[in-house]
């Protein structure tokens, strides 16, 4: 958590005993929360670098019918800085498997829609 204009995070505020807190946040998979709220139709996938994990912890939701696109962005450089150079063409293998039309629409963006 960082309280200064510039960075990406400006927006969460926690108790803070200096220029920096840290906020205690519940992780889950994207299986779990399916169970627990029902199939979205639409996911964003946007963690700045660990989106091959959210995708790995969504293996049977990728698969419901109700859920028509994932859209996800890919930090190349940070996956292949965390020893996953590979995990973008896996993601897209992942997506193709569970039915999806995968694209890249730029650069570091994947449109998956089930038709």
């Amino acid at each position: 958590v960082s309280s200064g204009e510039d960075s990406v995070t400006n927006h969460l505020v926690g108790e803070s005993s200096g220029g920096n807190s840290t906020v205690h946040v519940e992780v889950v998979t994207g299986d779990l929360m399916s169970e627990q709220i029902g199939v979205p139709q639409i996911i964003k996938i946007d963690v700045e670098g660990f989106e091959y994990e959210v995708i790995q912890g969504m293996e049977t939701l990728l698969k419901a019918p109700g859920l028509r696109g994932v859209y996800c962005e890919v930090h190349f450089g940070v996956l292949e800085s965390r020893g996953l150079g590979n995990a973008p063409m896996e993601i897209e293998e992942r997506l193709k498997n569970a039915g999806f039309q995968v694209s890249w629409c730029d650069a570091s963006h994947i449109t998956a829609t089930r038709v």
